[in-house]
């Protein structure tokens, strides 16, 4: 996992430390870039607003030891923010065409125009 590091101040931004509006800007909707994909939650009326979404994955079915131990250690990290009844993270499973499945997270990105917590938690276990 890779993540860029941004040193850019932001006008009116309230991020602490590093500036990170421009990787969450381009985070997401990430899904419409996706080539050959069908994702529902946009569509089905179980997202407030999916643009304001973006999806990561963590591991699939070829994944070697290390990429199932760190997406062990996401699942975990991200756990409170999936434990709540308007949550900021769900868990993702998809089939794809060459491995099989590839597991990860939708995690909203923008929660009304400010960066949420669990986006600032992805960064963070990026950098790790």
């Amino acid at each position: 996992m890779t993540t860029k590091t941004l040193q850019i101040e932001c006008a009116g931004c309230h991020c602490v430390g590093e500036c990170i509006c421009d990787a969450a800007r381009e985070a997401a909707g990430n899904w419409r870039d996706f080539d050959s994909f069908a994702w529902t939650r946009p569509f089905d009326g179980s997202l407030e607003n999916p643009d304001d979404w973006t999806i990561v994955y963590t591991h699939n079915r070829d994944s070697d030891l290390i990429e199932v131990s760190n997406a062990s250690v996401v699942a975990e990290e991200l756990a409170p923010f999936v434990e709540s009844d308007n949550p900021d993270v769900i868990s993702e499973s998809h089939s794809h065409w060459m491995c099989g499945w590839i597991d990860g997270f939708t995690i909203r990105v923008f929660r009304d125009g400010a960066i949420t917590a669990a986006y600032r938690k992805w960064l963070e276990l990026l950098d790790k």
